[in-house]
């Protein structure tokens, strides 16, 4: 009897599925530091001499499964970028702007900070209209900088899931459009890794791609992509076939150029929702630092098969005082 599409492909998909969730690859060493970071952050440590031209940072959402309360009700279901000042003081993104803004408010100052809305439906198409009009968006937002304070901007783009993709199909935009955009660093968190947007990294658009992975996010991977085969010679049939599996990689192809590491959080690895936490939110620019650092410290290490760590501890410092006081 003959057997189903389903039956004969899902001890392949099965398989797949075991490998991607292991990781990138077999790394033959991990190069791995641990950081302290404060959650509340402490308000005494945010002092500090004000950038005189502050930075432009917008955040991208990723994929939205169920409700779209955020695209219907702020961003009237048109894909648009918003000031994080139009954004309900109790709304999520606006919590998470703040947790960042709070870790570090020079590089990310909140009168320079924006989110991009877009439909989040799982999507390549959406996800190329959505980086059509966040290019022309960034473009007018480029402008009114320029004419306020004379000199390009320093621009920070924070993605999340797919909004990983939204963002580095930019590229693709900018070579269509012919303008001169220049992104200074671009962080991609639990962003499926996909072929249609993998190698727009290497476009020099980007200054520097950062890309934060973990080994318990299953959504990164489980995100699909179908890709056709090429007809071969022997076999003609193949020209309607796809690829399989058809799950995303966790990792982009480690050239020296993207700065990517995974990350774990008081001992346990990330869930794709913990990276838009704001608990891992907060310890973002401390994480980012410490990827530089380790770099700085291992040129090459990706020409050796070696993996980033890095490893993230919170404490809240309002509770350690309060247990000080009280043992005294």
């Amino acid at each position: 009897m003959l057997t189903t599409y389903s039956q004969r492909y899902q001890p392949v998909l099965f398989s797949s599925l075991l490998v991607l969730l292991s990781g990138c690859t077999h790394k033959s060493q991990i190069i791995k530091r641990q950081i302290r970071v404060a959650f509340p952050p402490e308000k005494e440590t945010k002092l500090g001499n004000k950038k005189k031209i502050p930075p432009l940072t917008i955040w991208i959402h990723g994929t939205i499964f169920f409700r779209r309360a955020t695209f219907d009700l702020v961003f009237d279901t048109v894909p648009s970028i918003k000031h994080i000042s139009e954004f309900p003081k109790e709304h999520k993104v606006r919590q998470r702007v703040q947790a960042l803004h709070g870790a570090d408010p020079q590089q990310y100052p909140l009168e320079t900070f924006y989110a991009f809305g877009w439909s989040g439906k799982l999507n390549e198409e959406q996800r190329d209209y959505a980086a059509c009009v966040l290019h022309s968006e960034l473009v007018d937002l480029i402008e009114d900088f320029i004419k306020k304070y004379k000199i390009y901007p320093e621009i920070n783009i924070i993605t999340h899931s797919h909004g990983g993709n939204v963002a580095l199909t930019l590229a693709r935009m900018n070579d269509f459009k012919q303008k001169n955009i220049i992104i200074n660093s671009l962080i991609l968190m639990g962003c499926p890794v996909q072929y249609a947007t993998a190698h727009l990294i290497n476009n020099p658009i980007f200054e520097r791609v950062y890309a934060l992975y973990s080994s318990l996010d299953t959504v990164q991977i489980l995100a699909p992509q179908f890709k056709r085969k090429e007809p071969s010679r022997r076999n003609l049939s193949t020209r309607h076939a796809f690829r399989m599996p058809p799950f995303s990689r966790r990792c982009f192809v480690q050239d020296g150029r993207i700065r990517q590491a995974r990350v774990t959080i008081n001992k346990h690895a990330l869930f794709h929702t913990e990276f838009a936490s704001p608990r891992f939110i907060t310890a973002l620019p401390d994480v980012i630092k410490t990827i530089d650092d380790l770099i700085d410290e291992n040129p090459g290490y990706f020409l050796h098969n070696k993996e980033l760590l890095v490893k993230v501890r919170t404490h809240n410092p309002k509770k350690h005082y309060r247990d000080k006081l009280r043992k005294t």
